[in-house]
């Protein structure tokens, strides 16, 4: 059987309530590179998988329904630290390898600043 080609482009939106959304192209192409048909098209499903590195080791975070090229995704777990995020394509039983890792960094939560002192003055 044919093994499926693994050409994800990720794409990682944080969201609010430490969660993100994850997206992605569709796989439209077979390992050797014919066309996945049409009928075949429907019922891929995508298995996502988060890390701490580029380079895993992952583990599963979500699995989508057959169709879906986005799902909800845990955000990182700290401020400042990097979690990485790839995929996998299913079809009939064949899994794809993982997709090119994306990163994303929780941000520091922006702080109120004081504003400039005024009405300063020497004599």
């Amino acid at each position: 059987m044919r093994l499926l080609r693994v050409l994800l482009v990720l794409f990682v939106i944080p969201t609010l309530a430490w969660s993100a959304q994850m997206s992605w192209s569709p796989v439209t192409t077979y390992t050797d590179g014919t066309v996945i048909e049409d009928y075949n098209l429907g019922l891929l499903t995508y298995q996502t998988f988060t890390g701490v590195t580029s380079s895993g080791p992952w583990v599963s975070d979500a699995v989508t329904i057959a169709g879906m090229t986005s799902a909800t995704v845990r955000e990182p777990p700290q401020y400042g630290v990097t979690q990485w995020y790839t995929a996998k394509a299913f079809l009939n039983g064949e899994e794809s390898d993982y997709g090119v890792p994306v990163g994303l960094m929780r941000p520091f939560p922006a702080t109120k600043m004081p504003s400039n002192p005024g009405g300063m003055d020497v004599r």
